[in-house]
């Protein structure tokens, strides 16, 4: 695996906060720095595709799902247009 080297500069009081966490979690403070952020980072990813509705929304995305809407004309259009395409 290819490394990559990053820096931050820190005031004392961010650093002495880091050295004290890591201290009670008994690892180095790199190790402690990469893995807080590792884990903020892959919440935030995991966060950001995810969608969240009240108990309404999802009320109606389950009735239209188990009672779809007949296709509105552009969309029958676009699948005539579409199937044409690929045929040849």
């Amino acid at each position: 695996m290819k490394t990559v080297r990053q820096a931050a500069r820190l005031s004392a009081e961010q650093k002495q906060s880091i050295e004290l966490a890591a201290s009670y979690q008994g690892v180095s403070q790199i190790d402690f720095v990469l893995s807080t952020v590792q884990d903020e980072a892959r919440w935030l990813v995991e966060d950001h595709g995810a969608i969240e509705l009240t108990v309404e929304q999802s009320a109606k995305v389950a009735v239209a799902l188990a009672d779809p809407p007949e296709p509105a004309g552009a969309l029958l259009e676009a699948f005539v247009a579409y199937k044409k395409k690929i045929s040849g």
